[in-house]
């Protein structure tokens, strides 16, 4: 497993900092000085020792007028998922300040495995890999143990109407590229067999016959408003049976097509 891609950690001033969508979960570790965070439409007011998460693709403002020292550790949905299967279907909470009495020594423990990611990525050294690998696995496990809970059902929607989203405008953007099922399955961190299920349930089409009509789609407009030859538009579009390419579409009784057609292949 490649550790520099699994994680990235900063310590660092904030003085503003928003974000709308961003992938991984995130901890924050105050070292010094003290920050408004606002997540999710819930106010944290952070001082020095306190720690909060910030689940995946949450929106989030930091904000602080004075000097600060943060760590700020990002792990990876890649790496997280791997090791907890319900990754995509529940969320961390944690907030230092308003924890239930008895947690202290899970907080300091999180302290303690967060100063050793720092220290260990400042010396950049290979042989540290493996202590560095074991930080990160007993945050995870810290996290999944403690702070662990589902997704309401509210917000499973969500999440699975911005995934549906993003899939979709892939779609819409790189339909005239060798797109696959595999692809949009690893960026999701997801299964294809899952996704091909998953995107037949929310939008009623199979993947390759939603590609197909996204692909026709923009080829008929080529069609009316280019003047590229039928074959040429069917190779750009990736139909590469300009026969089959036709007859699809001449199904669609497009009169204005039709005349084009026509006219191309006289």
């Amino acid at each position: 497993m490649s550790i520099p891609n699994d994680y990235h950690v900063d310590i660092k001033q904030i003085r503003t900092h928003i974000s709308e969508d961003e992938p991984g979960t995130k901890l924050l570790f105050v070292i010094q000085g003290e920050l408004l965070a606002t997540v999710a439409e819930q106010t944290y007011q952070l001082a020095a020792d306190d720690i909060l998460i910030i689940n995946r693709r949450t929106p989030y403002v930091i904000q602080s007028d004075g000097d600060n020292v943060v760590i700020v550790l990002t792990i990876s949905d890649s790496f997280f998922a791997h090791y907890d299967v319900d990754y995509f279907h529940c969320v961390f909470e944690c907030f230092s300040k308003e924890l239930d009495h008895g947690r202290e020594k899970i907080v300091a423990s999180l302290r303690r495995h967060l100063s050793e990611i720092v220290m260990i990525d400042m010396e950049k050294k290979a042989e540290h890999r493996l202590e560095l690998e074991s930080a990160l696995l007993q945050i995870l496990l810290l996290l999944t143990r403690f702070f662990k809970s589902e997704l309401s059902l509210k917000e499973e929607r969500k999440n699975r109407d911005s995934r549906i989203s993003r899939i979709i405008q892939r779609l819409q953007d790189h339909y005239d590229e060798p797109i696959t099922l595999n692809e949009l399955a690893s960026r999701e961190y997801l299964s294809s067999t899952y996704l091909s299920r998953y995107f037949k349930k929310v939008t009623g089409y199979g993947f390759l016959q939603y590609l197909t009509e996204v692909r026709l789609k923009h080829a008929l407009q080529d069609l009316i408003y280019s003047s590229h030859s039928i074959t040429e538009i069917a190779f750009k579009k990736w139909f590469f049976k300009p026969k089959t390419f036709s007859r699809s579409v001449l199904g669609r009784r497009q009169l204005l097509i039709v005349d084009r057609l026509l006219i191309r292949m006289g």
